[in-house]
This record gives structure tokens, C-alpha cells and sequence, in this order.
């Protein structure tokens, strides 16, 4: 908040929240293998001054309106963190979060939990959502465009204390970790690529995967490739793709020609950096060949310029610095160029959350 030029100041609720003690332990004995989370306690926050504000926000359910506008959160129906983890233990779903102005749902959000076995890691998802959510809210409480949003909770389900429902949590997460590893052996994950050569319309315009059967891009199991982007050039077909090798754990671009045949050769390595590299979102534009790569490990985005098509690139612009920009995709319309992508802000999923910035084209 501070950053965004707001002036905070913060107080103890009058009434304080219930001791979670379970949740308390196991982010205690997490935090020995993977450090504090999120939602480890901490201290408190200093006192800062009492005069009028402008908005208060709630995180304890307890303050009442007194002429200011209040914003509350709720963490999977429950106007408190460990309430709403217990319930997202119970449920088994995935967590929701809503913010109500005065009562009325302005905001609802969905953060992805990326490691649903340590709960550590959950929390950290579930409170980085949550914060992504409570800056937005307030971003346009104070333009003026906060308004309601469809409300339909889902039924809250939580019976019983929060051991009784970590434990089965715990266990039911331990053995899909088991039935992953043995599915894909040494392998962390997977992706695949597929194609398939088509006349008339494709799956943008048809919402379908039927017709004509998928091709799979075979790999030799010590790597895998994903993000496919296929562009034609001078009558001949290339696909670029994001080519992972397990043994560096690092990503990097490679290309693979269709031949005649009708079928995608052996990807060859084109663009490498000391970063992970994936998504090679690639196009033309006045007669020259580009790509914009996610490096959101690196914290930039940059354009590439294809020096020698389609095996030497270089550097051409760097778009972006300090910002982990993930999954970049460029369009260009009415007269600007628009720059869609996840991004991450601190904690959290880099998958979770969705933002736009555009320029003139």
C-alpha cells in the first residue's frame, strides 16, 4: 500500500482472533525445510496515527462501520485465515477469497495453489493471492470503479478441527506425490507437444478437438518440449517451442522444420541464456522476424530479432526490467500494441494472476 502512494496506518482489532495452535505447529515444523511462510506469526505492526481514513480494511471480521467504508476479506467463506484453511482442508476444493465493501462482494478471487501437499507452500499461495487482491480493491475503491460482482459462495462444509482435516490432507498428498513419481519416473513433470495439419477451420474457430487425429513431437525422455508457436516463412513451416532438458533444469528455445512428409523434424537449439527461457512467442513485422521469450526468471522481458532465421537471434529491446513477467503474448489493435501475461508480485504462483499493459503501435 505504501507503494502505491497510500498513507497506512494500522491498530489492533478490539477483540482478538482465535488461536490456530495446529496451524501454528505445522508451519512451524515446515518452516525448519523450506523457512517462515507467510503465514507464520509475526510481530505485530506498529500503531500509526489515529486520524480520519478514508477506508478501513478489515482482516479480523470484527470492526464495525462508523462512518468510514470497510473492506473485509474472506478466506473460502470464513472472515479468518486458519478458519478458511481448515475449510480449504475440509472441502478439498480449491480455495476461494472475497472482499466486501460494507458488506457487499466487490471483488472474488481463485489464487492457484502450485504444492498441495506442504501446507506452508499453500498458505504462501493462498495469502499472495489474497494480498494481489486487496491492492487491487483498494487501487479502484480509490478511481471510483469498485463495484459489486456476481456472489455465489460455495457451501461451507467444515466440521470438526483443523488436525482432523490436516492429517487425511497431509496422507492424500503424500500419495499422489508417490503416484506422480512413479507415473513419471525421474522425471519432475511433463509437457507435450501436439499438431496436426488441417484445411479449413482449426480449434480457435470450431472450441473443438475432433476431426483429424494429433501428432505428438516424440522426445527421447530426458527432456520434454511445450508452448509450441508455428510461423510460415517463404512457403516452408517452422515450429518453435520451449525445449526443457532435466539435467540442466533450464529452458531454452529450439526450432523443428516440417518436411515433406508432413511431420515436425528433431528440434534444434536456437536461443540459450544462463536463464530459463520458454513460451517463444514468435511474428513478423515489417520484414523482420521477432520473438519475446519468457525470461520472467531473469526479471525483464526482451524482444528478440531474428539476425539469421530461424537459427541466430539477438537482443533487439528489453521491454520490461524487474518484473517477473510470465507467458507474454503481443497483439496489436486499433493502433496499440496490447502485452498480456501472468505476473507475480512477491509470493505466490507466477500463473495467478493476469495483467495487461499496452503501447502505441
Amino acid at each position: 500500500m505504501n507503494a502505491a502512494s497510500h498513507v497506512v496506518s494500522s491498530c489492533r482489532a478490539p477483540t482478538p482472533a482465535p488461536i490456530a495452535r495446529g496451524l501454528d505447529i505445522v508451519l512451524a515444523m515446515e518452516s525448519r525445510r523450506f523457512g517462515p511462510s507467510l503465514a507464520s506469526r509475526s510481530e505485530p505492526l506498529p500503531s500509526g496515527g489515529s486520524g480520519p481514513a478514508d477506508l478501513v480494511i478489515d482482516l479480523t471480521g470484527t470492526a464495525a462501520r462508523r462512518g468510514t467504508p470497510v473492506l473485509t476479506l474472506e478466506f473460502c467463506g470464513h472472515s479468518t485465515f486458519p478458519a478458511g484453511v481448515a475449510e480449504m482442508l475440509a472441502s478439498g476444493r480449491l480455495p476461494e477469497l472475497a472482499v466486501r465493501l460494507d458488506g457487499v462482494t466487490v471483488a472474488r478471487g481463485r489464487p492457484m495453489i502450485s504444492d498441495r501437499l506442504w501446507l506452508s507452500r499453500s498458505c504462501n499461495d493462498l495469502l499472495a493471492g489474497a494480498i494481489s487482491l486487496v491492492a487491487q480493491s483498494v487501487a479502484r475503491f480509490s478511481a471510483g470503479e469498485l463495484v459489486p460482482v456476481v456472489d455465489n459462495p460455495a457451501p461451507i462444509l467444515r466440521n470438526g478441527g483443523f488436525v482432523r482435516h490436516y492429517l487425511p490432507f497431509f496422507c492424500r498428498g503424500l500419495v499422489d506425490r508417490a503416484v506422480q513419481k512413479l507415473r513419471l519416473g525421474r522425471r519432475p513433470f511433463y509437457w507435450q507437444v501436439a499438431y496436426r495439419l488441417i484445411d479449413g477451420s482449426g480449434v480457435a474457430e470450431t472450441g473443438q478437438l475432433d476431426g483429424t487425429p494429433f501428432t505428438v513431437l516424440p522426445d527421447d525422455g530426458q527432456r520434454f518440449y511445450a508452448d509450441p508457436f508455428v510461423l510460415e516463412r517463404d512457403g516452408r513451416h517452422y515450429l518453435f517451442v520451449e525445449e526443457f532438458p532435466y539435467a540442466t533444469g533450464r529452458g531454452v528455445i529450439s526450432v523443428a522444420e516440417l518436411g515433406e512428409d508432413g511431420t515436425f523434424g528433431v528440434p534444434r537449439v536456437v536461443l540459450e541464456e544462463m536463464h530459463h527461457l520458454s513460451y517463444p512467442q514468435v511474428f513478423a513485422k515489417a520484414g523482420e522476424i521477432f520473438m519475446i521469450p519468457e525470461s520472467g526468471a531473469a526479471r525483464e522481458l526482451v524482444l528478440y530479432r531474428a539476425a539469421q532465421f530461424p537459427d541466430r537471434w539477438v537482443r533487439d529491446t528489453v521491454l520490461m526490467t524487474d518484473k517477473d513477467f510470465n507467458d507474454a503474448t503481443l497483439l496489436e489493435l486499433d493502433g496499440r500494441f496490447w502485452l498480456l501475461g501472468t505476473e507475480r508480485f512477491g509470493y505466490g504462483s507466477a500463473s495467478d494472476t493476469i495483467t495487461v499493459y499496452s503501447a502505441p503501435s
